[in-house]
């Protein structure tokens, strides 16, 4: 009886699934996919052995899922931009839900029921962000007025799709209706596009004059903050007045100038290559590979290096005291000049330790015969019992440690920082002392050979060339803007201008 109950429940859920198909596979890849995954769980589920009942309630369960999935998905929607404040983006939601299934009560009636708090909310909002953009303040208002205008578009499109599914009213029961009255966005529209341009030009015009404040100081810092005061310029007007030649001037101001020198080998380990060279090279060459570094960067080439070198009778290769590289940096007119050595590299025996273990699991021991019901005959079955094997465990742990310290010459002074860097591999074998063999084969593990020391050292100068590229990369990015009283007293004139 509860068999044939729970097959009737799932042919009417078979049929609600068929209608929220159409709804859901137009939402996502991710619910197609879902869908077309649990379709295929249907399909397979006949050639799996899975008892009768356990089938239809696994089917059961899926095809609730497939109806309270999309439910769920459209009510988190809404939620957030409700909990968000995003009002209009509610009523489009709302909206959209009905274009999709204009036949069906159930979401006419959820817009109904929330139709006067919602509206009352957008209405609220607009008249907030109205008064908001009347006095510029700066960015903040931009956003503003532009989070106004889509608020109005996105209302007018909603009224749009209502009037044409022909919805007047909305019905909350049988007996009580809601009223649509939406008035006419247009204007408001127009009115908020000259609203956005006009805001968009006072924030274009106030960070272009804190950009040509900021290019009177030739530092970095300065030259940094006025590229960046005039790249917002252009996020809001791409052509006010001469922005494009001032984000230039601004940014060849802001570039600093760098010098990487190779490494100086002083560890003794000649035969692996030009290990020094490694670090400078790396280093170069992520930094070219990284856009917003090489925005403020410029890395002196080879060649020039090579030229200043040899006039001071240095080959390039070679190790450069201090004060020669100083003269160097100030010759190539240089912000900062790296260079540094390798002090040790040390790969001492391996460290070896043991112990003794035991592993128990089941072998064949022998065969016997047994009566098989199903062919009427007797056949050879496997007899199995546990054994136990004993043996001995090995560990070995391969150590290789490099030491140097990295050099930063600067118009600043001299900055040394040591750095140790160390690799550790491990590895594992045993020996049988005594046992079943079979299961000492089943454990059996090979000693491994550790990688050569020049694939280990490597490995250590791909750390060394990040944690030095990390530490590059955020003296670059940062952005330093000194507070001045000038500029808050520029900021306050230009509110002042601005409101007269």
């Amino acid at each position: 009886m509860m068999t044939c109950f729970t097959r009737f429940i799932s042919i009417i859920i078979c049929f609600s699934i068929i209608q929220e198909l159409n709804y859901f596979f137009r939402h996502s890849h991710f619910s197609q996919s879902l869908v077309r995954y649990i379709l295929q769980t249907f399909a397979n589920m006949k050639k799996m052995v899975i008892p009768t009942k356990q089938v239809y309630s696994v089917r059961i369960a899926l095809s609730l899922l497939l109806i309270i999935l999309p439910v769920w998905v459209w009510s988190q929607g809404f939620k957030k931009h409700f909990k968000e404040g995003r009002f209009a983006e509610c009523l489009k939601v709302s909206v959209q839900k009905i274009e999709e299934k204009p036949n069906k009560k159930g979401p006419q009636k959820d817009l109904g029921k929330i139709y006067y708090e919602l509206w009352d909310s957008i209405q609220a909002k607009q008249e907030f962000l109205v008064r908001a953009t009347q006095s510029f303040i700066g960015d903040e208002t931009a956003s503003e007025a532009e989070l106004l205008l889509n608020n109005y578009k996105n209302i007018h499109k909603a009224s749009l799709s209502l009037s044409k599914l022909g919805l007047m009213e909305l019905r909350i029961s049988k007996k009580e209706t809601v009223q649509i009255n939406i008035p006419d966005q247009t204007p408001k529209i127009d009115a908020a596009e000259i609203l956005l341009a006009k805001v968009k030009e006072k924030a274009a015009d106030m960070h272009y004059r804190q950009g040509l404040f900021h290019l009177q100081y030739k530092d970095l810092d300065r030259q940094k903050a006025a590229f960046m005061e005039f790249k917002r310029v252009m996020y809001f007007s791409k052509n006010y007045l001469d922005v494009k030649a001032k984000y230039k001037e601004a940014q060849k101001g802001a570039t600093k100038r760098i010098i990487l020198l190779p490494y100086a080998n002083y560890s003794g380990h000649k035969g692996l290559g030009s290990i020094g060279g490694q670090i400078s090279a790396g280093l170069a060459s992520k930094l070219t590979a990284n856009a917003a570094v090489m925005e403020f960067l410029e890395i002196i080439t080879e060649g020039k290096l090579r030229a200043a070198l040899e006039k001071q009778n240095y080959s390039y290769s070679s190790d450069i005291s201090e004060a020669t590289a100083e003269e160097l940096r100030e010759k190539l007119q240089a912000h900062e000049l790296y260079i540094g050595r390798i002090n040790q590299i040390l790969s001492p025996e391996p460290e070896i330790s043991s112990s003794d273990e035991e592993h128990e699991a089941k072998v064949v021991v022998g065969t016997t015969k047994v009566f098989k019901k199903e062919t009427n005959e007797e056949v050879e079955v496997d007899i199995e019992e546990n054994r136990t094997a004993y043996y001995k465990q090995y560990e070995a742990t391969y150590v290789l440690t490099l030491t140097g310290a990295h050099t930063k010459i600067s118009e600043t002074g001299t900055k040394v920082n040591n750095f140790s860097e160390t690799d550790r591999f491990y590895t594992y074998w045993t020996a049988q002392k005594s046992g079943n063999a079979k299961v000492y084969n089943k454990i059996k593990r090979s000693r491994q050979a550790p990688p050569s020391d020049g694939e280990r050292v490597n490995k250590l100068i791909k750390k060394i060339v990040d944690k030095l590229f990390a530490q590059i990369k955020s003296d670059l990015l940062r952005v330093v803007i000194p507070v001045i009283d000038k500029i808050d007293q520029m900021n306050t004139q230009i509110a002042r201008q601005d409101d007269e």
